[in-house]
């Protein structure tokens, strides 16, 4: 009690409020301290079922195949990328990798850990953002910017788009960009304080939450639309304060794409899908490809505004944007509607809902262009969804802070339910990334027409010991009606005829590793399975002759990979029980040397001290 005998703010937060349960969770609300702890509880809470998954898709190759390559002493040169002349890599993401490194430092090849840093870094980003709101909305509003600001963070929190970003280790790239998003215009917001000292402080950390954004996903480079949208409406563009920023984030932007440029693709070919033929050249102009990207831009938009609005249909693999005529049609009607609504409420004073609408549409253009150029596996994805749901959990929050509702106890009733429900989806989607075999089932039922989702379901049940239902999926990816790529065809083949040799029939599986090869002869996993099967036949025979036939097959395989670590070790073991001791240890030497590891390693090791008396 206060000597006037009124209560504390810590009183008022604890007492039992007069005006009901309303108005104890408005006071729990208006403390700012405490709505950013809950925030950052319900986050981990929610995401905590994800703890016990296990590493699934990309994660498999890229974390727990290649944990060798995560070395602190790599760090500086994924920073600064090597000079190529020849650039077919297109992710260049050095925050992501720095990550990865400080994970295997703490937790070796743990998923535990992995997933425990996903949800750390996803709890970090809410609280980052309920900050942010309250900023955006101390701009705009006069009264109950806390309540709006809450309710935004506890959507932006338990919103089931996420699931991706946080369930699946390497979504992780996402969320980071997310975090130092939210980060850089937070203080950029800041700017506008008097202090010079702060004016300087504030500008270095933006500029810093801005470039390590940009390290740790392309689609940072919507930040200064967002920011400068930002200043236009607030009037703040013309201050010396927002031109100094500018030049700044201009500096960061142009080394980005320099750096980015020196060993990556900064500017990809547009999607050969813009023409019919699958040829640009047969394109009519570039009209067509113009017509064309506006066709792919327009349902992109519209199915994310889709998933934002109704976040309960998960598919891990959207194999292609919808492009029926309907679907485009009604694609560009809905974006103008939403657009001549943003501005409507731009000249009506809403500057909330159009800068929530700005900022949706502004970070979704990264994301859309995927679908044009081609840049991943697939042109759509549930995870490109992180930072653009931020716009439209601000808007959100502000319609359901607005003075228009019957009353201020109904956008309270309306924002429990819908958490109720989005919490509930968040929590089921976590388990289809439990485990491979989990993921891929659900997938492939929803991606049925789509080859990699039954190749990656069948390696799961390969995996399993279902070699059945293994065989089952790879056959179905080679289905004529099934889409994929003449590579792609060849993967499927070599995985029929990887079952195959485990079930021991080895006639059937070198017909598959042969197909393989009709479908892609520079492929050098058919040739060293095919080696790998003679090595085999001449142990199981004794007849020396397949020791020949497998080195020639191996060779093959070598000229296609040169640093393929299996081949290099068979072909040393082929030379071993040749008796050419001195190609042996060469190639024991080179598998050593691309990063074998295991019980693969120690084979190498063993064969590279063999003496020239084959001791």
């Amino acid at each position: 009690m206060s000597k006037r005998g009124t209560l504390c703010w810590t009183d008022r937060i604890c007492q039992k409020p007069v005006g009901g349960c309303y108005n104890y969770v408005m006071r729990f609300i208006e403390s700012k301290g405490f709505a950013a702890l809950f925030l950052l509880l319900i986050s981990f809470g929610i995401y905590s079922f994800s703890l016990t998954g296990e590493f699934v898709w990309d994660d498999v190759q890229v974390i727990e195949k290649s944990y060798y390559s995560f070395q602190a002493s790599n760090v500086i040169s994924h920073l600064v990328p090597e000079e190529k002349t020849q650039k077919r890599a297109r992710y260049w993401r050095p925050v992501l990798y720095g990550s990865y490194v400080a994970d295997m430092a703490v937790w070796d090849i743990s998923p535990f850990g992995f997933h425990l840093s996903n949800v750390l870094f996803n709890c970090a980003a809410v609280v980052a953002f309920y900050f942010l709101s309250l900023l955006v909305f101390g701009a705009f509003m006069t009264e109950g910017k806390e309540r709006a600001a809450f309710f935004a963070g506890l959507l932006f929190a338990l919103h089931p788009m996420h699931t991706e970003s946080v369930a699946w280790v390497s979504g992780r790239t996402d969320v980071l960009a997310g975090l130092f998003f939210f980060l850089a215009f937070i203080f950029h917001v800041l700017l506008s304080t008097k202090s010079p000292v702060r004016f300087v402080l504030f500008l270095v950390l933006g500029a810093v939450g801005y470039s390590l954004s940009l390290l740790s996903k392309e689609v940072a480079v919507a930040f200064p639309l967002c920011v400068i949208f930002y200043d236009i409406i607030t009037g703040r563009i013309r201050l010396p304060s927002s031109l100094a920023a500018y030049a700044v984030y201009a500096a960061i932007t142009f080394g980005y794409i320099y750096l980015r440029g020196r060993g990556f693709v900064n500017v990809p070919e547009v999607n050969v899908a813009l023409s019919p033929s699958g040829d640009l050249s047969a394109a009519a102009g570039a009209g067509s490809v113009y017509l064309g990207a506006v066709k792919t831009l327009l349902p992109t938009y519209f199915y994310y505004s889709y998933k934002l609005l109704f976040p309960f249909d998960f598919n891990a693999f959207i194999a292609a944007v919808p492009g029926d005529a309907l679907y485009v049609i009604s694609s560009g009607f809905f974006i103008a509607v939403v657009l001549l609504a943003g501005l409507y409420g731009l000249i009506k004073g809403k500057k909330p809902a159009a800068f929530g609408l700005f900022w949706t549409f502004a970070t979704l253009g990264p994301s859309a262009l995927i679908a044009v150029f081609a840049l991943a596996s697939t042109p759509l994805a549930e995870r490109y969804l992180y930072i653009p749901s931020a716009g439209y959990c601000l808007l959100l929050a502000y319609i359901l802070t607005g003075r228009k509702l019957p009353t201020p106890k109904a956008g309270v009733v309306a924002v429990g339910l819908i958490s109720i429900l989005f919490a509930t989806f968040t929590v089921a989607r976590q388990f289809d990334w439990q485990t491979n075999l989990e993921l891929w089932e659900n997938t492939s039922k929803k991606s049925f027409a789509s080859a990699l989702p039954h190749v990656n379901y069948g390696y799961a049940l390969q995996k399993s010991g279902r070699y059945k239902e293994a065989i089952f999926e790879f056959e179905a990816a080679l289905h004529p009606d099934i889409a994929d790529t003449k590579t792609g065809r060849a993967i499927s083949a070599i995985n029929l005829g990887n079952v195959y040799i485990e079930l021991g029939n080895y006639g059937r599986a070198e017909q598959y590793f042969q197909k393989a090869l009709g479908y892609d002869p520079f492929s050098g996993r058919a040739y060293y399975h095919l080696g790998l099967i003679s090595f085999i036949r001449a142990q199981q025979t004794g007849d020396r002759a397949y020791y020949g036939q497998a080195a020639l097959y191996l060779l093959e395989s070598l000229k296609r990979r040169r640093s393929y670590g299996r081949a290099h070790l068979l072909l040393a073991k082929t030379y071993l029980e040749s008796s050419r001791l001195d190609k042996a240890r060469e190639h024991a030497e080179k598998a050593l040397r691309s990063g074998l590891v295991g019980e693969l390693k120690e084979e190498a090791e063993e064969i590279r001290k063999i003496n020239d008396k084959g001791r």
